[in-house]
């Protein structure tokens, strides 16, 4: 059976010199206020809100999560384009270029100009031939730089306020998180959720046209699989509920007795319990 198809993702970012803000381009944002929205956390806090609490008198979890709250915005009463260019673009990116090497165009005899904008950073504007190779125009590059006030040390370091974290969770395994997360709030059984989502493609199976008693060692491996993904999607939702996101590390306070895996075998299945 065919993996499931995945929808593409919306993909943002900001340069600088259209927006006045440097931002990486990555499809990771429009999943973050997804996860907002399926953490426990941010629901139970935005609620005390809602009813006028002082955010002050929460615990320091309870701080975190709310100021969270109130910098990602008004995230059910927007869309994504416009949460990002209203509030995400401001939260990951920074008041500064991009200090990076860019190509900024060729000149042929179609194009034979050229326009370099100035920034807050200074910069050389230098001329490669193609006619030359690699090796050699990185030779005279070095010559070239040596006469030039380039800086001896590594550039100064601008955080922006929220930084996406680098994973090992792929973009397939966060997407189809939150569709397990979604499925099992309302309450679609594990093994179900496991062969809607073709978590394990070997034991899926069409429930409409099969007897399922015939599938019950298939129903066990598909509500494992899917009580796995559920477990990591419910810890990402609670981390991005503090600010950290893509991350399915434990932490003490994360709610995730919403997500728990009821005791008991998968309806229809006949197997005897191990001893």
């Amino acid at each position: 059976m065919a993996r499931k198809r995945l929808n593409p993702l919306l993909i943002f970012g900001s340069s600088y010199e259209t927006t006045g803000l440097s931002a990486a381009t990555t499809w990771k944002y429009e999943l973050v206020v997804d996860y907002l929205k399926a953490s426990p956390s941010y629901t139970a806090v935005a609620k005390l809100i809602s009813k006028g609490i002082d955010t002050q008198k929460l615990t320091k979890d309870g701080q975190a999560v709310a100021q969270v709250i109130k910098d990602f915005g008004p995230i059910y009463k927007i869309q994504e384009l416009e949460w990002w260019t209203s509030y995400g673009m401001h939260l990951y990116g920074v008041q500064k270029p991009t200090q990076e090497v860019r190509v900024l165009g060729e000149l042929n005899s179609k194009n034979k100009s050229l326009t370099a904008k100035h920034h807050t950073d200074e910069y050389l504007v230098v001329e490669f031939p193609l006619s030359i190779s690699i090796t050699e125009a990185t030779k005279q590059f070095r010559k070239l730089a040596t006469q030039h006030r380039f800086s001896n040390s590594k550039p100064t370091c601008i955080s922006p306020k929220y930084e996406l974290l680098k994973t090992k969770l792929t973009q397939r395994t966060l997407q189809l998180g939150l569709d397990a997360l979604r499925q099992y709030k309302k309450g679609v059984p594990l093994w179900a959720i496991g062969n809607s989502l073709k978590l394990n493609a070997s034991q899926c199976f069409n429930p409409k046209y099969e007897a399922l008693e015939k599938y019950s060692y298939n129903k066990e491996l598909l509500s494992i699989a899917a009580s796995k993904l559920i477990k990591t999607a419910a810890l990402v939702a609670e981390n991005a509920a503090r600010g950290r996101f893509p991350s399915n590390q434990p932490f003490k306070e994360a709610v995730l007795t919403p997500y728990a895996r009821k005791p008991g075998r998968p309806t229809g299945t006949l197997r005897k319990s191990r001893t």
